[in-house]
């Protein structure tokens, strides 16, 4: 399987969706941050030249920084094609803005309807857009 360097760390991740330290060869666990099971976690630290650096961040948004070869910006979400939120597959991850998100969750269902008619417009009017 091949594996591919996260910028900016010392990790690299493949297309499954794993994590590790190609020093070690050893495959980092990542957990869920509580009982819902919404985004699992990566959390770590390594030294470098004397300077702590810690990653406390979702497995997706790790897995698309290798993918794209490059940090995600600030208003990028690391967003699941197919709507699952626990598969973090290479394949599976697309860079997206944060409303882009949140109208591709509204037309699969995974959002519940918003009673603000404006707001329904306003989703409306960007998905008439997109096409």
């Amino acid at each position: 399987m091949k594996w591919y360097p996260i910028p900016n760390t010392p990790f690299e991740a493949n297309e499954a969706g794993q994590i590790r330290n190609p020093n070690t060869n050893r495959v980092l666990k990542c957990g869920y941050k509580d009982k819902r099971r919404t985004r699992k976690k990566f959390h770590t630290k390594w030294v470098r030249n004397g300077i702590t650096y810690k990653i406390n961040t979702a497995v997706a948004r790790v897995v698309l920084t290798a993918k794209l070869g490059r940090p995600l910006l600030s208003w990028e979400d690391a967003c699941h094609i197919n709507g699952d939120n626990t598969d973090d597959r290479m394949e599976n991850l697309e860079a997206k803005s944060r409303l882009r998100n949140i109208i591709d969750e509204y037309k699969i269902g995974r959002l519940h309807p918003i009673p603000n008619e404006e707001i329904d417009k306003a989703i409306k009017d960007l998905v008439s857009l997109k096409k």
